[in-house]
């Protein structure tokens, strides 16, 4: 564990590529930084631009939240037209298990045109990122990315509207 030196922790949150800092002290966060930069090579990005991820430190600086308001917000809004009004209480629609149908070119075309694709990765990116109980979810839609049903593109509007509703929610970190 990384500490300050009034022993409060730093927390380094890792996804793949991509590390976030959170601490007490910029100082010693950029001390952090530049020992990584030195062995590692560092691309300083804004992650609440970049990434779309907000952090949310509490006062006592007890636990850190790790959400994706604004992405998610982004993403319904590029698909707005194709959601309802319905209220999504749980990420994927009870009991669905989706599977490949053969001889729908038709139909996979016309899923694939709509953006079936790059819903799918705004998915994913939310589930890696802030939303674990996507998971389930994204990996049925995964099946479907080569040939993607209708059922298929109502399941993912389905998990978009249930992020929507749940924009706010993300990884809670406690001390």
């Amino acid at each position: 564990m990384i500490t300050t030196a009034a022993g409060d922790p730093i927390l380094l949150v890792a996804h793949v590529d991509d590390i976030e800092t959170v601490g007490p002290c910029m100082d010693e966060l950029r001390l952090v930084r530049n020992l990584h930069d030195q062995r590692f090579g560092v691309k300083d990005v804004d992650s609440n631009e970049m990434l779309g991820v907000r952090r949310i430190i509490s006062d006592d600086r007890r636990y850190v939240v790790i959400s994706m308001p604004g992405f998610i917000q982004l993403m319904y809004h590029k698909f707005k037209a194709h959601c309802s009004n319905r209220q999504r209480n749980i990420p994927w629609p009870k009991d669905l298990m989706l599977s490949r149908v053969d001889d729908q070119e038709e139909v996979n075309k016309k899923v694939l045109a709509r953006g079936y694709r790059s819903l799918l990765g705004m998915l994913m990116w939310v589930n890696r990122m802030a939303m674990v109980e996507l998971g389930a979810g994204t990996n049925q839609l995964s099946k479907m990315a080569c040939a993607p049903t209708e059922a298929a593109w109502d399941a993912a509007v389905w998990q978009l509207e249930y992020c929507y509703q749940h924009r706010d929610a993300g990884f809670r970190f406690d001390r």
